[in-house]
């Protein structure tokens, strides 16, 4: 609704207070709940699995190890700085295998939770999904799907490079020779993976802000797609921010940051 209406977060919670606490107010804000978290279960596993695998697959072929699956890995001075590059290579080839096979998943149910939190959907999204298939074929699942991957692909690739990266560290300073393993050692893995959740986390909301509200006004606005071809769509998609930064100032494009 903030990216819909261009509202900041506590403008909208005060519309849907105004609205009285009742049951309405509940159906409001759990508005595609159940639909999303069985629809997560399966584009979370498809996320992670997609880019474990093709990690695994690049480190094979260079012959490195996959520090994400084993205790410690080797630190040797010979060796380091190859394998950090091939472990760096194959973080961006993954990242970006995982960000391209998930939006093809991800697409179709962003489309339909949005258009439904916004109220422009009445009842469950799935049910709203089999009716468009059924009138419109698959394809009517995927319209504005190339502004979604203009959001998507930025966040996920941010996401699971920092997710790499920041295991990568932490795997190869459990070893006696690395550099920082005299502290690392010290912090708690549980502390590491919360740290690295958050940073991940952040930096993918930070960097795909912008990108996400200009996707949801033109998936929740109606914008015409038809013909434009990749790079038509990605002018209107500029265009589109440009009359939202032009409105409202920049603050348009981070409209809903908080509650994310």
């Amino acid at each position: 609704r903030c990216q819909v209406l261009g509202m900041t977060a506590a403008e909208v919670v005060k519309d849907l207070l105004a609205q009285g606490v009742n049951i309405k107010l509940l159906k409001n804000l759990y508005a595609g709940a159940l639909g999303a978290a069985l629809c997560s279960l399966v584009v979370g596993g498809v996320h992670f699995a997609s880019y474990e695998t093709s990690r695994r697959w690049v480190l094979k072929q260079t012959g490195s190890h996959d520090t994400h699956s084993t205790a410690a890995s080797s630190c040797s001075q010979n060796g380091d700085n190859t394998a950090s590059h091939d472990k760096l290579s194959a973080n961006i080839f993954a990242a970006v295998f995982a960000a391209v096979i998930t939006a093809m998943i991800e697409s179709p149910v962003e489309l339909f939770r949005h258009n439904q939190q916004a109220g422009l959907v009445k009842g469950n999204f799935m049910r709203e999904m089999l009716s468009t298939v059924r009138t419109e074929g698959p394809g009517g699942l995927y319209w504005g799907f190339l502004p979604h991957c203009f959001e998507a692909w930025p966040h996920d690739v941010s996401e699971l490079l920092v997710y790499g990266h920041m295991t990568d560290f932490h795997l190869d300073s459990q070893h006696p020779d690395h550099e920082h393993h005299s502290w690392m050692r010290k912090v708690p893995v549980e502390a590491w993976d919360l740290a690295t959740g958050a940073a991940a986390g952040g930096a993918a909301v930070l960097i795909s802000m912008p990108f996400d509200c200009i996707k949801t006004y033109m998936q929740t606005h109606g914008t015409d797609l038809t013909g434009k071809g990749i790079l038509g769509s990605a002018r209107l998609f500029l265009r589109t921010g440009s009359r939202m930064v032009a409105r409202k100032g920049m603050g348009a494009l981070y409209y809903g940051v908080v509650p994310r």
